[in-house]
């Protein structure tokens, strides 16, 4: 709890411990005498310990049905995952809470929340993204559907109690849970995690066996990859380095990870990508915010099944070369790209998939370039008069699925202040030649809509 001294929390005896369950099953539930026989059977099973109660209590939140109480029960019985003391009291309990999911998908999003370092407050909408990117969830057919979609899954795991809400834009693991998820992720799924261990250098070639299907070395202090020139992965489907003082990647390091659908590499010193990421036909989603010393992407001609591209704040002077065969593509961050002077016309009408789009700062781009966007749900950009305004704000009245936006008119040196980075749009915002009319998710703001007349 981020206590200055250790308290010690004995166990809560027999009626504190079901006056717990009961909170955790939700207010108010009123159990048939037979089925509260043996819920209480299922608490008494949790051994007054508090985590364990909140969390079994928690994945049989307003269940009444004595069969489903009878089966937890039995899972109860049955689940064991070591031979020491924790682990016969505290981890069952967690095991049962994660079996009684069901669904797969729930299942399969909870588990990818342990490749996250300890005590690490995850943003929702960044796991959101990585879980479209993935393929856990149900396809949506727009990107608002996909995130209610996602923060729906992340409600549910906290109802579960397997997630704890650090505030309304974080969830966080505790610590004996994402113990228990990596050991499920380890054994069945082909996890290997090394996030915020404090790590020098990456993990020897060996250890990258072939079965694996994520690594996450997120938040360590790698920065030599020399003796890890080209690892065998060929099911790897993530791979995440992000936060670690990494300049340099082997050319052929990309060669055995065909398989790979998401790369991450945000906020690392890199300042070139090898060649071997060309080739990364399968890749949704290539993560580079933050890159600040980026300079070289190789052509990105071939990853025509990408659907997130971020490459905001870095030192690139030009897109990489084959974007127009990015025909998937969802999702194109190319904000605060200082050494950025252009985009080459003709680019942004081949890519008729973007939902979401944040353009630079500090240049204009002509709005007929983004008349054919059909799908764009979010946008942040900066036009060089109201006429410019006019015709693309018009044209997205005919498609109708413009949701976030925030837009600039005229040069405007504050653009960073009105509107600091973040993953997604939360408000509507429209600064004309210094003045901002903003509207946020309420409505309660005036909107300025474009003028029919010529201006």
């Amino acid at each position: 709890m981020g206590c200055q001294k250790n308290i010690k929390v004995n166990v809560l005896n027999e009626v504190e411990a079901w006056e717990l369950f009961l909170e955790k099953l939700g207010y108010g539930i009123k159990l048939p005498s037979d089925t509260e026989d043996v819920a209480k059977e299922v608490a008494k099973r949790c051994a007054g310990l508090p985590l364990g109660i909140i969390t079994m209590g928690g994945s049989m939140r307003g269940v009444i049905d004595i069969h489903e109480w009878r089966d937890a029960l039995e899972e109860l019985k049955e689940s064991s995952m070591g031979p020491d003391d924790m682990e016969n009291k505290v981890f069952p309990l967690l095991l049962c809470s994660f079996i009684r999911l069901r669904d797969p998908k729930l299942q399969r999003c909870f588990l990818y929340c342990c490749l996250y370092p300890e005590d690490y407050r995850i943003p929702r909408e960044e796991l959101i993204s990585k879980f479209i990117s993935e393929g856990l969830m149900d396809r949506r057919n727009s990107r608002q559907a996909s995130f209610d979609q996602g923060h729906s899954i992340l409600n549910k795991l906290e109802n579960a109690s397997l997630l704890e809400r650090a505030d309304s834009k974080y969830v966080r693991m505790h610590d004996l849970i994402r113990d228990m998820a990596l050991r499920i992720a380890r054994n069945d799924t082909g996890f290997m995690v090394k996030a915020g261990l404090q790590l020098h250098v990456i993990p020897e070639e060996q250890e990258w066996e072939e079965d694996l299907d994520k690594i996450s070395l997120m938040c360590n202090k790698i920065s030599d990859m020399t003796h890890c020139m080209s690892p065998n992965c060929p099911r790897l489907s993530t791979l995440i380095l992000r936060r670690n003082p990494l300049e340099k990647i082997p050319d052929a390091f990309f060669v055995h990870m065909r398989g790979l659908k998401i790369l991450d590499l945000s906020y690392t010193w890199i300042e070139e990508l090898p060649n071997s990421l060309s080739d990364l036909e399968n890749l949704n989603a290539l993560l580079l915010t933050c890159c600040v010393e980026l300079k070289y992407v190789p052509p990105l001609t071939k990853l025509k099944e990408l659907k997130e591209l971020d490459l905001n704040k870095n030192k690139l002077k030009e897109l990489p070369q084959g974007m127009q065969n990015l025909v998937n593509l969802k999702s194109l961050n190319i904000g605060f790209m200082s050494c950025m002077e252009m985009i080459p016309a003709g680019i942004l009408p081949k890519l008729s998939h973007l939902q979401r789009l944040i353009l630079p700062d500090h240049f204009q781009v002509p709005a007929e370039e983004l008349e054919g966007l059909k799908n764009l749900e979010e946008f942040q950009g900066l036009f060089c008069d109201v006429h410019d305004l006019n015709q693309f704000i018009t044209s997205q009245q005919k498609y109708g699925k413009l949701s976030f936006y925030s837009i600039i008119v005229g040069a405007y040196d504050s653009w960073s202040r009105i509107h600091p980075d973040s993953k997604r749009l939360t408000d509507k915002l429209l600064t004309i030649n210094g003045y901002c009319f903003k509207r946020g998710r309420g409505g309660e703001d005036k909107v300025l809509l474009p003028r029919t007349s010529k201006t």
